[in-house]
């Protein structure tokens, strides 16, 4: 059990990084016309 939870508490910063930085790109993008262009 310790090392299930060891491993959850490792890939949680991870995850919780890419649900941050996953919409805040999107939204840079969206709101910048030169990095919209180049991401479609």
């Amino acid at each position: 059990m310790p090392m299930s939870r060891l491993i959850v508490f490792i890939l949680t910063p991870q995850t919780v990084m890419l649900d941050v930085t996953g919409p805040l790109q999107a939204f840079h993008e969206a709101t910048d016309p030169a990095t919209g262009d180049r991401a479609y």
